[in-house]
């Protein structure tokens, strides 16, 4: 990059140096001139790159055209303060002569003219290398679409591919049902009755693939803690809280069971002191959910990854359905694991 610079503004010195001489006879033997012509070559290029790189906005945003008017000005005011004591001081030590030594006007219009011109320059490298950072984030945010969507579609793939056919999984579930009665166990009875229509709601969902409401997805979490509750001998505890129940808002499919089931995964969940905690809140505007349960093991949490299936579905989902219009946040502080989820309509 410095080499282009330095090859760029060789090729343009060179051209200014042959108009100059053409316009300026005998220039080459005048020491002054020379200088003179140096002098201005170097405060344009100088301010040139103080535009460019300190002047003019380094990131692709919205431009406030006023806050850089304002830095344009007082830097060149700055440029021609510090030009003028370059002169002064080349007068006092280099014996140097020219017409801007003793004419103030004829230094501040020549300082203004060489100002104007490298202003432009910088001005139209700007320009352009804004529109290519612009053309930049354009492609970037098609590549993260699209692979957002590559990763939707294989998440999606690999639920699918995780479930039982469910023809031979629901008839060896009547099965179970059917001897379950014969047997006179009400316990199995009904944890075959809660899982099977658990099995149906999550299958029937996916094949959807759309939204449920939230008193849906409730409700399902209840079967599996009341599945629970007879798979722990009664020593299951999970409390959940609704505020706001007649907005019969919807969510997609699976995100509060994903939820439950890394709580259940990676949390306390048999002792009655701390219960895993769901509280959803729905307004018109906004969808609030957070679940808290004691961390069981801590290295377990810290072991999990950000991109496992379940947070994977949770993202990219997520992003789907309310790409700019919701915050996840996911946070440790070694005792507690809290999931916070706002969705804002």
């Amino acid at each position: 990059m410095i080499l282009k610079h330095l090859f760029i503004w060789t090729i343009y010195w060179c051209i200014e140096l042959l108009l100059f001489s053409l316009s300026s006879s005998g220039f080459i033997h005048n020491k002054n001139l020379l200088i003179e012509f140096l002098f201005n070559a170097f405060w344009g290029t100088s301010f040139f790159y103080v535009l460019f790189f300190r002047v003019f906005p380094a990131k692709p945003n919205p431009v406030n055209w006023i806050k850089v008017f304002g830095r344009i000005v007082l830097t060149v005011l700055l440029c021609l303060v510090l030009k003028r004591c370059c002169v002064l001081l080349m007068v006092e030590y280099i014996n140097f002569k020219s017409p801007i030594v003793a004419n103030i006007k004829f230094f501040g219009v020549s300082s203004l003219d060489v100002f104007s011109r490298y202003g432009i320059y910088a001005a139209l490298a700007w320009f352009f290398r804004r529109q290519g950072e612009l053309n930049k984030q354009i492609v970037q945010k098609e590549l993260e679409e699209e692979k957002l969507k590559r990763e939707l579609l294989q998440t999606r793939y690999a639920v699918l591919n995780a479930q039982i056919n469910p023809h031979f999984l629901f008839n060896v579930l009547n099965f179970i049902h059917s001897k379950a009665i014969l047997s006179n166990d009400p316990d199995i009875d009904k944890a075959v009755l809660l899982l099977s229509e658990i099995l149906r709601h999550s299958l029937r969902d996916n094949a959807r693939g759309h939204r449920v409401s939230i008193d849906e997805e409730i409700d399902q979490i209840r079967k599996l803690c009341e599945l629970h509750r007879l798979r722990f001998n009664g020593e299951f505890y999970f409390d959940i809280t609704q505020e706001g129940t007649d907005c019969n808002r919807k969510i997609p499919v699976l995100i509060l069971l994903t939820f439950f089931e890394n709580a259940m995964k990676y949390g306390v969940y048999d002792n009655p002191e701390y219960p895993i905690i769901l509280q959803v809140e729905q307004s018109a505007q906004l969808l609030e959910i957070s679940l808290k349960n004691k961390i069981r093991n801590v290295e377990s949490v810290n072991n999990q990854t950000k991109f496992s299936i379940g947070k994977r579905y949770i993202k990219n989902t997520l992003e789907q359905f309310y790409k700019n219009s919701h915050i996840l946040d996911y946070h440790d502080d070694g005792i507690y694991h809290t999931v916070h989820l706002k969705i804002y309509e």
